[in-house]
């Protein structure tokens, strides 16, 4: 019997011997630096680290316009064969989940690609009525060609033209009425350009906008004329006021900028010209500046300013009585990628 309690003694003191030896190796396991996922986590926290812009390699980019569909993982082309751009036509791009920015093109070989900030990953446009401020070849072209694809992180952490953005829509708040077709910015795609005051022009057949906020970013500089294509301008009414009136361009998120250039519209002596302007930045900073009576680009240091939108007031005239207009903004700075 003695024997035999002896034997089974043994055996319990075998069985909690390996137990610990299992609990002693797993715990070493787990505080071993060999293991590369935990560093890497670790790594990511503690050094600044770009978050991947590129989508996945199986992630699809897709286009649709009208019954027309186009998919892929980059560079996806739609050739809509058998229409042209039409008002109120609809014109849908969807990115992978998580992916924001768009390097888009409506109509390749008339218009500019523009990198575009969404932030739902979706861009839904309607195309407008083609009046006097787009180009005409966009009335005329019979076979439209929309390209997408996702901008690489050297695209946009290079100084580049913020503002640009051809594709941009009238905003909501300054609906025309009874305008057939009607556009208007509906939020989700930046950036976008707004005004407090817009001279329109009105016939007996229907309204036709041509100095909306829209056109100082549409990428068009030619400034020696005033009116439609290709001497689109933002000219305020003749409500504006020179002190509280303004011209804005929203980002929709926090950008660095440094520098803005200006081209004044320049159809002299129909024109007079801004004197000055104030910049106001979303931190509440502000600098003014003296515009020139200059039909060349004017550029203004900015320093580095971290900022959601460029807001332009203060444009007091030369001539209080006169015409004064802008034909574009670009605001030179790049993205802030964490």
């Amino acid at each position: 019997m003695s024997a035999f309690f002896e034997k089974k003694t043994f055996i319990s003191v075998l069985i909690t011997l390996l137990v610990c030896i299992l609990i002693f190796v797993g715990c070493s396991e787990k505080e071993n630096p060999s293991d590369t996922s935990a560093s890497a986590s670790v790594g990511s926290v503690t050094s600044s680290v770009i978050v991947p812009t590129s989508a996945p390699t199986d992630a699809l980019i897709s286009i649709k316009c009208g019954t027309e569909t186009a998919s892929g993982t980059d560079n996806v082309v739609l050739e809509a064969s058998k229409r042209n751009f039409r008002a109120g036509q609809k014109v849908e791009i969807t990115l992978p989940e998580g992916m924001h920015f768009v390097a888009v093109n409506l109509a390749q070989g008339v218009t500019k690609e523009a990198i575009l900030y969404l932030p739902d990953g979706v861009f839904d446009y309607t195309i407008p009525n083609l009046s006097f401020s787009y180009d005409t070849a966009l009335k005329n072209k019979s076979k439209i060609t929309i390209t997408a694809r996702i901008p690489t992180d050297e695209e946009l952490t290079v100084p580049r033209n913020l503002s640009l953005n051809p594709f941009d829509l009238l905003d909501g708040s300054t609906k025309i009425k009874n305008y057939k077709y009607s556009a208007y910015w509906s939020g989700g795609v930046f950036p976008h350009a707004t005004a407090s005051s817009v001279c329109r022009i009105y016939d007996s057949e229907e309204s036709k906008y041509q100095f909306e906020a829209r056109n100082v970013i549409d990428g068009y500089t030619k400034n020696n004329g005033h009116g439609g294509y290709p001497f689109q301008s933002w000219g305020p009414d003749s409500d504006f006021s020179q002190t509280k009136g303004y011209i804005m361009i929203d980002f929709g998120h926090e950008v660095n900028v440094n520098s803005l250039l200006l081209y004044i519209r320049a159809d002299f002596p129909h024109d007079t010209y801004f004197t000055t302007m104030t910049v106001e930045f979303s931190d509440g900073s502000k600098q003014v500046f003296t515009i020139e009576k200059n039909a060349s680009a004017q550029s203004f240091d900015l320093g580095n300013v971290n900022t959601s939108f460029i807001r332009i007031t203060n444009l007091k005239k030369e001539q209080s009585d006169g015409w004064a207009a802008l034909s574009e903004i670009e605001i030179i700075g790049k993205e802030i990628l964490n």
